[in-house]
């Protein structure tokens, strides 16, 4: 049984035939629940760029995702299968998709597609039979693995199978470069060189799932500037924060560990701060192409969005 993505990538290249073929952007952020956001009607965490796809585009509601967690959701994504037929069942990082089974990234592959995908692939580390270069895409950069995804520092991130230093970074929570920026920017890199036709690009952001770092300079910090409920005595602290320290914390906190009920809000601000590197800068881009769809969406929450402007959702 296909799921609907497969369905609407089938649809997308049976009616657009005849004319010029749409460009698709999945975004897919990890474990983002369905109250973090502001347009579902949280009071306190604010995230304005999923806020406005999902007021310029089509919510679905009733939306499910195909699985509770994050290998076999993404080998149902990909495959387009039901849990019951697909490759991938247990969530132990390890167990990859199986050789020579197709994706929706294949599929678009054969007709013509660049097939790109930024951020965590989690069907197949390096060496296996899942690696995506071989199910469909051109590219892929990021994290193969799901472990290594839990650091937003990692000493690397992985392209097409082979390491790609991150300078200034030993794991961990802290470091010199912050792994999404980059991931970000190798997408927008890819729309920029496949722009004269059409392509696929995915983009599995890791952000909330993890540690939900952000860099203390990051703008979307500014947000919360004034906000009187991260400074509330009444709000607990996080859990043994006694004990920890964050590096990461804005500098009005002064970086302090009994400061830190401001983590109250990066789940979902560190989902939506990635929109403002680059998938914000992709929906600009995507205006100047003639036809597009664009999809964003969480791996194990029912709250989808999908913006469209060739075919039917």
């Amino acid at each position: 049984m296909r799921t609907p993505l497969a369905l609407l990538a089938c649809l997308c290249l049976t009616i657009a035939a005849p004319a010029k073929l749409p460009n698709i952007v999945y975004i897919m952020s990890d474990e983002l629940a369905y109250y973090e956001l502001g347009h579902m009607g949280n009071p306190y965490i604010k995230t304005p760029r999923i806020d406005a796809m999902a007021k310029d585009g089509i919510r679905f509601t009733h939306a499910f995702a195909a699985a509770p967690v994050c290998a076999p959701l993404r080998c149902n994504l990909m495959t387009g299968k039901h849990a019951g037929h697909a490759s991938v069942r247990a969530n132990d990082g390890g167990t990859p998709l199986r050789a020579d089974e197709a994706t929706i990234a294949s599929l678009l592959k054969k007709k013509g597609y660049a097939t790109g995908g930024f951020g965590k692939w989690g069907a197949g580390g390096r060496d296996s039979t899942g690696v995506p270069e071989k199910h469909g895409f051109d590219i892929f950069f990021g994290y193969y693995d799901q472990v290594h995804a839990h650091s937003f520092y990692p000493p690397y991130l992985i392209r097409n199978s082979e390491e790609v230093k991150l300078p200034g970074n030993t794991g961990g929570r802290t470091g010199q470069t912050y792994s999404h920026y980059s991931i970000m920017e190798e997408g927008l890199k890819f729309i920029r060189n496949n722009r004269d036709r059409p392509f696929f690009c995915y983009f599995p952001i890791t952000p909330p799932h993890g540690m939900f770092d952000i860099p203390g300079d990051d703008p979307a910090w500014k947000q919360y500037q004034g906000e009187a409920w991260i400074r509330d005595e009444k709000i607990p602290l996080r859990p043994k924060s006694t004990s920890v320290t964050y590096p990461n914390a804005p500098a009005t906190d002064a970086r302090s560990p009994t400061r830190l009920r401001f983590s109250a809000a990066l789940p979902s601000m560190s989902a939506d701060e990635p929109l403002n590197h680059a998938p914000g800068a992709v929906r600009r881009k995507a205006r100047s192409f003639a036809r597009r769809t664009l999809s964003p969406s969480s791996d194990s929450r029912a709250s989808i969005w999908r913006r469209s402007c060739t075919c039917f959702d």
